[in-house]
């Protein structure tokens, strides 16, 4: 079941990103750019509740 965008904003998402660079770094420290700007947008629309048909 998919989470539904609450249209509460989307700080929450943004914030979530945020933190998972630090993960992203001390795991896989040989992502580049894209791969990591790929992976935070999509922690970024699942924070906020977007389904993959929305995104």
């Amino acid at each position: 079941m998919a989470r539904i965008d609450d249209g509460g904003g989307n700080q929450n998402a943004i914030d979530g990103a945020m933190h998972a660079f630090k993960v992203m770094d001390a795991i896989f420290p040989d992502l580049d750019k894209d791969q990591r700007q790929l992976i935070s947008v999509a922690i970024c629309y699942h924070f906020d509740g977007l389904r993959p048909d929305e995104a």
